[in-house]
């Protein structure tokens, strides 16, 4: 017998039910009024599910700001999990809401191909640890332009990831990793809500151990049946969710309240059936998009490439301590002398330069962008910071250039004629 007690006004009920009732289909909340009002009011409108009064539960995504989904098998996590991707990509495009998608696992590799997605659904520890890090470099980045226009225009960025304790504990063996990832996930879950960017982080067995981080950075909880009461204690605060009775049974933790729901509910013949008609209906928009004037298309969209990551993994093997530079690491410092070139063959073709316009035209990440200009300033090729203002040029011959500036472009087998080019076409 389930007992719960329900405020409506100033009157209180006490149900008693053997069950709850069983109006939880995804379909059945999204085409309800409630959900279409909540969409109208809300950042972004999650179904949650229905209490056992058989009301509809729809919290507001972006205020969570981060929430940690828990349960063991057959509990109804990994069809949470489903229902709420579906939501982003079947109500919000991909101009509103960015995904990424850590799949540990291998349960979410129906998602692939979504153009919501920045970087493909990830199953593999490399992967997932370059990601992690350039989101944290895109976190600073919209951090320092928050009180801009063009804040406003970026997209959520939502960052679910399954079975996070195995792609932690997948980084145990070099403690520097490691290292590096729990800060970089704390720093994210700690300051992510002021750049738009909110992490779900489901587990199948959450002891202290597995998780690794400070669970008071996660105020929403979607508890599922777990297997003991110690798993119960680590993620809800106290006993309770052992005793669930699977198949959608679940707490939902929210504003310090908790409260028993019966979680929304999709089958997966209708989840695939979703997932075709969106596929084609924003494969189409890309089709059409790609026939519009460029300024047409949405580049406000957070996108991590392949050599992004490749990037970010050699800046990892470069940066270890006490470590005898490698001829791939001597090849990899090459590879960054000869990009920085051609940013400062770039740069004095230009007025005045920014860290924004140096990742966008470089596709390179925040800190290096930022390490380049540190550089060009000490060279004396762009001045001092002003505020958030881009940096202006300093120069505008090949005469004026120093010594050091042109022997490192000669390095790079870039001509003094190709600085007068570039320098020429700034001054016209």
């Amino acid at each position: 017998m389930l007992f719960q007690v329900v405020e409506e006004g100033t009157a209180v009920y006490i149900v008693a039910s053997r069950k709850l009732p069983k109006k939880n289909g995804w379909r059945h909340i999204l085409e309800s009024q409630e959900y279409s009002e909540a969409c109208e009011e809300m950042g972004i409108a999650h179904p949650v599910g229905i209490d056992a009064m058989g009301n509809m539960v729809i919290s507001d995504l972006t205020k969570y700001p981060h929430a940690v989904v828990a349960g063991t098998t057959r509990s109804g996590k990994s069809v949470a999990l489903k229902s709420l991707i579906l939501t982003l990509v079947c109500i919000y495009p991909p101009k509103k809401v960015n995904l990424l998608i850590g799949d540990g696992a291998s349960d979410l590799q129906q998602f692939s191909g979504l153009s919501h997605l920045s970087y493909p659904v990830i199953n593999d520890g490399d992967s997932f640890f370059g990601v992690v890090l350039i989101l944290k470099e895109e976190m600073e980045r919209r951090i320092g332009m928050k009180h801009t226009n063009e804040f406003k225009q970026l997209p959520g960025i939502i960052f679910v990831i399954d079975e996070f304790s195995s792609f932690v504990s997948g980084s145990m063996k070099d403690k520097r990793k490691s290292g590096l990832l729990t800060e970089a996930i704390s720093e994210l879950l700690r300051r992510g809500r002021h750049a738009k960017i909110h992490l779900i982080l489901a587990v199948h067995n959450p002891t202290k151990q597995n998780m690794r981080i400070d669970m008071g950075d996660i105020p929403v909880k979607l508890v599922f049946r777990v297997s003991n009461v110690h798993n119960s204690v680590t993620v809800l605060g106290e006993g309770g969710a052992e005793k669930l009775k699977g198949e959608g049974d679940m707490y939902f933790y929210h504003n310090g309240e908790r409260e028993r729901l019966l979680g929304t509910y999709i089958s997966e013949d209708e989840a695939e059936g979703l997932l075709k008609i969106v596929k084609r209906k924003y494969t189409a928009n890309i089709v059409s998009l790609k026939q519009r004037p460029v300024l047409n298309r949405n580049r406000y969209s957070f996108k991590i490439t392949e050599s992004a990551i490749r990037l970010k993994m050699d800046e990892f093997d470069d940066s270890g301590m006490g470590f005898t530079m490698t001829s791939r690491s001597k090849n990899d410092s090459s590879r960054r002398e000869l990009l920085f070139a051609k940013v400062i063959l770039w740069t004095l073709g230009q007025t005045s330069v920014s860290c924004n316009r140096l990742c966008e035209s470089f596709k390179i990440g925040w800190s290096k962008a930022n390490s380049f200009l540190g550089r060009m300033q000490d060279m004396g090729i762009v001045d001092g910071l002003d505020a958030k203002l881009p940096r202006t040029v300093l120069f505008n011959s090949v005469e004026e250039l120093p010594q050091k500036v042109v022997d490192i472009l000669q390095d790079a087998r870039i001509s003094l004629e190709d600085v007068s080019s570039a320098i020429a076409t700034k001054v016209q």
